[in-house]
């Protein structure tokens, strides 16, 4: 179910919102789509963020590049999910004569060799899910909420987080070891910045859909590197508060 009307879907490549910045401002150049699942895969991994303009208006952009998702239980039995458009080197088109230089070492380095005229670029989706709902057991509100959700964009030394709370429905596969599910509904603000980032959204929705496979490994190294941009994690009450 659409988050709103008067809704305008861009679909995603959401890094050339940000490669097509410059320091007068951001320009948007992304092909039109449909932002719900029509004719898409049920589990695909695919998240969309609605954007809401001081006209009442809304614009939605949608993510179909994330990766398949890493996922782990901690010991209060909480799931802890990841996801991440892997860093590369994008042309930018920019009059800020640094945008060319090398990430910090809290990036992931890529094989491929930067040119003068590009910036690494990438995007990563934490959700922290501290209750499960049950189909047929648990009652839910639409204001429920049962999860942590954190969307960073990462360009390269500036960063900028969206954080806040939403409600997450997802199912185990019988053996365990991977998980398929959406993220019903997320409010999300800009949170924490590292250098000059460019914030595309503003205070913004995050729906989606995702398949995570159990991967300890991949979550600590993912949480590790946020923690190497933006620093401490915050509550969500935090986030909302530090709009």
């Amino acid at each position: 179910m659409p988050l709103c009307t008067n809704v305008r879907a861009r679909d995603g490549l959401i890094k050339k919102g940000l490669a097509r910045s410059s320091i007068r401002g951001v320009q948007f150049h992304l092909t039109a789509a449909v932002l719900c699942f029509a004719g898409c895969s049920q589990w695909e991994t695919r998240f969309e963020v609605t954007t809401f303009g001081e006209a009442g208006g809304a614009t939605g952009f949608t993510e179909p590049r994330f990766e398949e998702g890493s996922f782990r239980v901690d010991a209060r039995k909480n799931y802890v999910m990841v996801f991440e458009v892997p860093p590369e080197w994008v042309s930018v088109e920019s009059d800020d004569p640094q945008e060319g230089t090398a990430p910090n070492d809290a990036m992931v380095t890529s094989d491929q060799s930067p040119l003068h005229d590009e910036v690494l670029m990438s995007q990563i989706i934490q959700v922290e899910v501290f209750w499960r709902p049950l189909p047929g057991r648990t009652y839910a509100q639409r204001t429920q909420t049962n999860a942590n959700i954190l969307y960073c964009l990462i360009r390269g030394e500036s960063s900028i987080s969206y954080e806040g709370a939403g409600f997450v429905y997802f199912e185990p596969s019988r053996d365990g070891n991977s998980v398929e599910g959406r993220i019903e509904s997320a409010a999300l603000f800009p949170t924490r910045f590292t250098k000059d980032p460019i914030d595309l959204f503003g205070p913004c929705h995050l729906t989606g859909s995702f398949r995570a496979v159990e991967n300890k490994r991949q979550v600590a190294t993912i949480r590790q590197q946020l923690r190497k941009l933006l620093g401490p994690p915050m509550t969500s009450s935090s986030s909302a508060s530090a709009y």
